[in-house]
């Protein structure tokens, strides 16, 4: 767990050719949790991530919608959010180029 007992997701760019880690790739909340994850930046990466944003392009199961390097952490999980898988996509900038992961990375919302 992140601060405050927020889900932590670790994000890390590998190299200039794009090779980055989403971890954990898949995290799996529970509807009644309403718990929320905490996006981090690992510092000690061989790259240095400038900003990061991430986007829920078909919703979010979160009260918040996009994240970024100035807001690293959702809201909690909606109580209205569907059960169901959540698609995200990552955008990296570092050194004056854009990298990004799109579709891969998942939240999934299940019943208690």
């Amino acid at each position: 767990m992140a601060k405050n007992g927020l889900a932590k997701i670790k994000l890390v760019l590998h190299n200039n050719e794009g090779d980055m880690t989403v971890s954990p790739t898949l995290k799996v909340l529970k509807l009644g949790d309403l718990q929320g994850v905490h996006w981090e930046v690992d510092a000690a990466g061989p790259i240095k991530i400038d900003h990061f944003n991430i986007v829920f392009p078909d919703g979010t199961p979160f009260t918040d919608m996009i994240f970024s390097d100035a807001q690293p952490q959702s809201g909690q999980v909606r109580r209205e959010a569907k059960v169901r898988s959540y698609h995200y996509t990552v955008s990296f900038t570092a050194a004056n180029r854009i990298f990004e992961i799109t579709g891969c990375p998942e939240i999934i919302i299940r019943a208690n």
